[in-house]
C-alpha cells in the first residue's frame, strides 16, 4: 500500500520534518489523500518499518484541527490506521509503541 504512494508519502514525510508542525499548508494538503487512500487499500497491518515511517504523518493529522470534509475523513482514517496497529502481537519497536501511546493519550486528553 505504501509502495504505490511512495512519492506523496516521501514528500509528506519531508514536509513533516521540515515544518515540524501540523500547520504547514503543504503538509495539510498532502495528508488527506495519502491517509484516506492507505486506509481504504490496507487489508493487513503494515510492516513495523512502514508504520514507523507513517507515525509522523498520523501525528501531524491527529494533532491538527480539521477544517473541511477531506480533513475530517483523513482524521478518521489516521485514527483507524493507528487503532489497527495497536495489537500487542505486532512486532513494533519500543519507540513506535511509545509514539502510539503518546498519540492515543493526547487524543484522550
Amino acid at each position: 500500500a505504501l509502495r504505490s504512494r511512495r512519492a506523496p508519502v516521501g514528500q509528506a514525510l519531508y514536509e513533516s520534518v521540515r515544518a515540524s508542525t501540523s500547520s504547514s499548508p503543504t503538509l495539510r494538503a498532502l495528508l488527506p489523500p495519502i491517509l484516506t487512500g492507505l486506509h481504504t487499500e490496507l487489508r493487513h497491518a503494515l510492516p513495523p518499518s512502514a508504520l514507523a515511517l507513517l507515525m509522523p504523518l498520523l501525528t501531524a493529522q491527529l494533532g491538527s484541527e480539521p477544517s473541511d470534509d477531506a480533513e475530517w475523513e483523513a482524521q478518521a482514517a489516521a485514527f483507524a490506521l493507528l487503532a489497527a496497529h495497536c495489537e500487542s502481537k505486532l512486532p513494533l519497536s519500543q519507540q513506535t509503541r511509545r509514539q502510539q501511546a503518546a498519540l492515543l493519550l493526547s487524543l484522550l486528553a
